[in-house]
Formats: C-alpha cells, structure tokens, sequence
C-alpha cells in the first residue's frame, strides 16, 4: 500500500555536513533545516512527528556505532515526540532507548523492513504518544541539569569521602 500522508525529511545540520552530501539530500527530497540555535531545538523539533537517531549499519563503523551513544538522543527526548532508532540492534542509542523502552526501532537495514516500520509509525500514533511521554518523562528525572548536577554531586561526595584515608 502507498503511503497516503505526505512525508517530509527535514535535516538540521551545520553547512558544511549539508553541502558535503547535499546532491544526495536533495536526490532523495530531505529539506534542509539548517542549524539550529539550541535555544530553538525543543520547540522546532516537537512540531516534527518523527525524530530519527540514526546510527551506521556499515561493517566498517561497527565499532563507532557500538560505542558512542549520540548526545541528540537526550535532546530527542526532551523535546516530546516519538523517536525512530534506525540501526543495529547493538548500536549504543539503540541500546540506551530499548533500556528505557521509549523509542521504535528499525534494526533491519533492508528498505522493505524501515519502510513496515514506518509503515507501522503512521499508524500506531497514539501508541507513539505514550512512547514520547515516556522518554521527556525518563529525560527530565534522569538527564536534566538538576538531576544531572545532583548525580554529580554524589559521585564528588562519594569520592571526597574515599579520599579521607578510608
């Protein structure tokens, strides 16, 4: 079945990322969003549907995609709405939003696999919703500056006291 809603791809990315690749973008009808202020990036990314966190399928970036856990991931969260994780199951984004089950995942790089996903993502709106909810709820008890500073605050306690001869 074709897709009946019109679907867009907007890419927020500095100048330099876009024109290094920008005949691909354009060939495949991504819009270019240009870099965002970050004081803009909740708002403009919570009008978006779908927010993607790609992570390399390639064997040669196994490594990179295993080990880095991408900082737009928190930010995806913050900002309210339904995150796509696309890329091995064993990529490190992937593996933080499964733990926290609050994202769909494609994690088969066959095109007729992200497209059912997709597919799937159109449909199960409501479903989603619950999904962002979950991930703004785990992002601001977890990952926003309070919870972040107090984390921190602990780990210098903790080692403050270790360093007293104990």
């Amino acid at each position: 079945l074709p897709i009946c809603t019109p679907v867009r791809v907007t890419l927020y990315t500095d100048r330099n990322f876009w024109g290094n690749n920008e005949d691909t973008w354009r060939a495949l009808g991504v819009e270019n969003g240009g870099l965002l202020p970050y004081e803009q990036l909740h708002d403009t990314l919570g009008g978006h549907d779908l927010l993607l966190v790609a992570s390399s399928f390639r064997a040669d970036q196994e490594r990179f995609s295993r080990a880095s856990l991408q900082t737009k991931v928190t930010d995806y969260m913050l900002a309210g709405r339904p995150i796509l994780a696309c890329g091995p199951s064993y990529a490190a984004s992937n593996r933080f939003l499964r733990q926290h089950q609050c994202a769909l995942f494609a994690e088969d790089p066959a095109p007729a696999a992200i497209d059912a996903v997709l597919r799937d993502a159109l449909t199960e709106r409501a479903a989603n919703t619950d999904l962002a909810r979950r991930a703004f709820d785990i992002a601001v008890r977890d990952h926003a500056a309070p919870a972040v500073a107090e984390q921190m605050a602990r780990v210098l306690r903790e080692a403050g006291s270790h360093g007293d001869g104990d």
